[in-house]
């Protein structure tokens, strides 16, 4: 990343529905590629209910929190002396910096730390394509990450950390991918499939996609590792979809405004057991660019509403 510096952070929250209020805050400095100095980590008590459904995903009570978490104001002040103005780079950053970060912010009347920098997440979509879905705990585990559970802020930081000196690295430069500006570019270029198509080709130049193999082309050394659709049965495959369109019928109801829905169905995607098949594969596309867009009034939002509305005027259930 030539020696830039920037910060990968993590947050944990009493739930998903506004206002959502921080209850952990984890973070790394990185020079580059490479980690610099010690990481951060404070826990906040906003003394407010979290949902039982967040608590059994990091363990934070709200007992747990009056005895071991900072004033929130004290914990930001913190926070933003460790974090100046760099660039924060988040594995979900429509989450953690447009609806927790951001918003506590303004509520809270404190200085900004930091600033919007890019998702890692979906940069790993266009980075890894062996694994079935891009989950941050899938990573963990195929790429061997002993970073602690998952869950808690700086177990998860730890993560983010390692996939960009392990994996991350390793694919971008060969693909001439240098720098943080360069980096961020390429996490948000679609199509997704072109992406993954230049890093492959970058690594492996004798690689070819096996539907374009024959008499005049050379079969790639190691072929691409097949989607598991085949595994499913059709059942399964048309009942998964028939979720997704009423979801989308939900969504298009109510113009993108349940905020929440929209973030269940972009999560849903994301581990969509048959990512290219219509219409996951449009909706899950525009879904990351809306997000990574702070959800907010743009191309980005009409684009998302035409391929809903193409997805529910379809009704194609099964059509690669």
């Amino acid at each position: 990343m030539k020696n830039e510096e920037w910060l990968v952070v993590d947050t944990e929250t009493n739930g998903l529905c506004p206002p959502i209020f921080t209850l952990e805050i984890a973070a790394q400095r990185m020079i580059g590629w490479e980690p610099a100095g010690e990481p951060f980590r404070i826990l906040l008590n906003h003394d407010v209910p979290i949902d039982p459904a967040a608590q059994a995903v990091h363990g934070y009570s709200r007992e747990f929190l009056r005895e071991e978490g900072e004033d929130p104001l004290l914990a930001h002040k913190a926070f933003h002396a460790y974090a100046g103005d760099l660039p924060l780079v988040a594995y979900n950053v429509s989450f953690d910096w447009d609806r927790v970060l951001l918003p506590e912010y303004r509520r809270l009347r404190v200085p900004i730390a930091g600033a919007r920098g890019f998702c890692a997440m979906t940069l790993a979509r266009r980075v890894i394509h062996e694994t079935g879905n891009h989950r941050l705990e899938t990573l963990k585990n195929h790429f061997k990450f002993s970073s602690g559970p998952s869950h808690r802020g700086l177990n998860d930081v730890m993560s983010v950390v390692a996939l960009f000196r392990g994996v991350f690295r390793e694919r971008l430069e060969p693909s001439g991918i240098v720098g943080f500006d360069s980096v961020a570019r390429f996490s948000r270029k679609t199509p997704v499939a072109c992406c993954l198509a230049h890093i492959r080709n970058s690594l492996d130049p004798d690689y070819v996609p096996v539907a374009q193999s024959g008499p005049n082309k050379r079969k790639a050394a190691q072929p691409p590792r097949e989607p598991v659709v085949h595994r499913l049965s059709y059942h399964q495959v048309k009942a998964y979809s028939q979720d997704v369109i009423r979801r989308c019928e939900r969504l298009l109801a109510y113009e993108l405004e349940e905020k929440v829905k929209v973030l269940a169905l972009h999560k849903k995607l994301q581990s969509c057991p048959f990512p290219a098949i219509y219409p996951m594969c449009a909706l899950a596309e525009k879904l990351e660019l809306y997000c990574a867009d702070g959800m907010e009034a743009g191309p980005a939002r009409e684009a998302l509403l035409e391929t809903i509305r193409d997805a529910l005027a379809s009704r194609t259930d099964s059509q690669e």
